[in-house]
């Protein structure tokens, strides 16, 4: 599970590449993906506060 939203997260949050690369159903690789630009997102966020 970490090693596919580190992927998420490395590779620019692309459903279609964690599906691909993990075999993963589309609607797991979407959630994936959303939370990786979630992440990014707040980590965004509080680097502009700093």
């Amino acid at each position: 599970m970490h090693r596919q939203l580190e992927e998420a997260l490395t590779q620019g949050s692309d459903p279609l590449h964690l599906a691909a690369v993990f075999g993963l159903d589309p609607k797991a690789a979407i959630r994936y993906a959303e939370n990786a630009r979630a992440l990014l997102v707040t980590a965004a966020e509080e680097h502009e506060t700093k």
